[in-house]
């Protein structure tokens, strides 16, 4: 077993078993709960591999060292298991070897609020390494970006009742406006999601909820559409409202309405064939529902909705 040299801050033995017609593929032997220091993180570093164990990806370890020196960090989970009379590394690998090239001032702060809750297994043969590997971070329990955004949105109490895909679509289309039209930029990956915390935007991510809720309206629930639907929103609130209420119910019965034309032209774009030969990209759907809209204001009839982009996108968007 694997010797962490440190007293253990807190030690736990299994006693699992399994059901008599599944051969036990992994035992869990000790859990324990360790400080972290300079000298652990070598000693584990250097232990030999698992051959299940991920190929180090620069990208990963540039994320986790940002993250670390960031303060966001909860106690690390490593495990290693004895295989064939051998001590083998099977869970921390990216996270040691950031740790173990931190310089001693990064390394004394995230050692400050960090620990390791270290487990040791025993495997057998066969398909008992790969079987253990499979239950790090199973797939099938990983955070999507949608539990992220729901994360977000129900830390304010505002918006914690709302349907959440809808909110998270209203989020996703507000970053996609300030990235590709105001210019001003937006958080990446999931930090995006750090617009709920703007309460500037409560009033149009509510809004916006309610309208597709009633509505049902499935060919708005895109982030280039809800990016058009918040350009419209900050330009005239009292107009957007009329005007997405109408395309979301189908338009009226003007056959030339712009609300009528774009309407019709968002659910053909969700047609099975139509997909298949022709996918709309993010940007023409904001131009198809830009050019609309300001054919609403300008009370113009439409014969077509325009959402090609080779000259430009629609900027000006009319109040």
């Amino acid at each position: 077993m694997f010797d962490t040299g440190q007293e253990t801050l807190r030690e736990e033995t299994s006693t699992l078993s399994s059901e008599s017609d599944r051969p036990v593929r992994f035992k869990l032997v000790k859990s324990e709960t360790l400080a972290l220091t300079r000298e652990f993180v070598r000693q584990f570093r250097r232990l030999e591999r698992s051959p299940t164990e991920r190929e180090l990806n620069k990208s990963r370890l540039k994320n986790l060292r940002q993250k670390f020196l960031a303060g966001q960090i909860i106690p690390f989970c490593w495990a290693t298991a004895e295989y064939n009379g051998v001590t083998l590394g099977v869970n921390g690998q990216h996270s040691s070897w950031v740790l173990d090239d931190l310089g001693d001032d990064e390394f004394e702060q995230v050692a400050k609020v960090a620990v390791v809750h270290l487990d040791h297994y025993k495997v057998e043969g066969g398909h008992g390494l790969p079987f253990l590997f499979r239950q790090f971070d199973d797939r099938r329990s990983s955070r999507s970006s949608a539990d992220v955004a729901g994360a977000y949105q129900c830390s304010h109490d505002e918006l914690r009742d709302l349907m959440r895909p809808l909110a998270k679509n209203a989020v996703d289309g507000v970053a996609w406006w300030r990235r590709n039209i105001e210019g001003t930029g937006a958080p990446d990956g999931d930090n995006v999601y750090d617009l709920f915390g703007e309460s500037g935007l409560f009033e149009f991510i509510k809004w916006g909820n309610h309208l597709l809720t009633e509505t049902k309206a499935g060919e708005l629930k895109s982030p280039a559409v809800a990016a058009a639907m918040y350009a419209t929103f900050i330009a005239n609130k009292a107009a957007a409202q009329t005007f997405w209420h109408d395309v979301a119910s189908g338009g009226a019965d003007d056959k030339s309405a712009p609300a009528t034309m774009l309407s019709r032209w968002l659910i053909e774009q969700k047609e099975p064939k139509r997909n298949r030969y022709f996918r709309m990209k993010p940007g023409n759907f904001y131009q198809a529902c830009i050019h609309a809209w300001n054919a609403y204001r300008e009370e113009k009839a439409l014969m077509s909705i325009k959402s090609d982009t080779k000259k430009g996108m629609f900027i000006k968007v009319i109040g």
